[in-house]
């Protein structure tokens, strides 16, 4: 004396064991929900980022919404997984997944920022800078040439945190695009005129 009674959501069993007599007899039966499980993964080589929350229950035909927020320097690259959409802006993402019907998985990969910094000559004459312009990752510092002009000095370099060596100019830590300028004067000579008699 047995019947299985099977969900539409969760395959479960209900083992019924009844000695029926004569009065009516109500049978009661609980369905229970199905639910599975949404991760969240967090990838990089260079960068860094969050996933949040790492891990959900969701019931079965609802959908998950994961907080994904690239770390200080760092930018989202690319987000897949349980058939979601992206939305917002950095460094504030929202991934929406579609309805969920099995354990999925959510991955989103970060790639660390680079910045431009610029070097210019102030008034564009009594030297050079070198290079005019480079590409540097998030929190590294960099270096320029700097050279005078024949006849002339370097006056002064200034731009991104730095400090000169000789001619040889190094940036604090690049966390934005920024620019070096570097300033040359014109030497000066002293010329002594004597007279002598004869």
């Amino acid at each position: 004396c047995m019947w299985n009674i099977s969900t539409f959501y969760k395959l479960s069993l209900l083992n019924v064991c009844l000695t029926i007599g004569t009065s009516n007899v109500t049978l009661y039966a609980k369905w229970l929900e199905e639910s599975y499980t949404v991760t969240g993964t967090a990838r990089f080589w260079s960068g860094g980022g969050t996933v949040i929350p790492a891990s959900q229950t969701v019931i079965a035909g609802n959908t998950a919404s994961l907080t994904i927020t690239p770390a200080a320097g760092s930018s989202l690259s690319t987000v897949t997984g349980c058939s979601g959409s992206l939305s917002g802006v950095s460094p504030n993402y929202t991934y929406t997944t579609g309805a969920i019907n099995a354990d999925c998985e959510v991955i989103a990969t970060f790639s660390l920022n680079s910045y431009t910094v610029g070097g210019s000559v102030s008034g564009g004459t009594g030297g050079t800078i070198s290079p005019s312009s480079r590409a540097v990752k998030y929190n590294s510092p960099t270096t320029f040439t700097i050279t005078p002009d024949w006849g002339y000095h370097i006056d002064s370099v200034s731009g991104c945190s730095g400090t000169l060596s000789g001619n040889i100019y190094n940036t604090g830590a690049v966390t934005d695009n920024c620019g070096v300028t570097a300033s040359f004067s014109l030497n000066s000579y002293t010329v002594n005129a004597s007279a002598t008699a004869n």
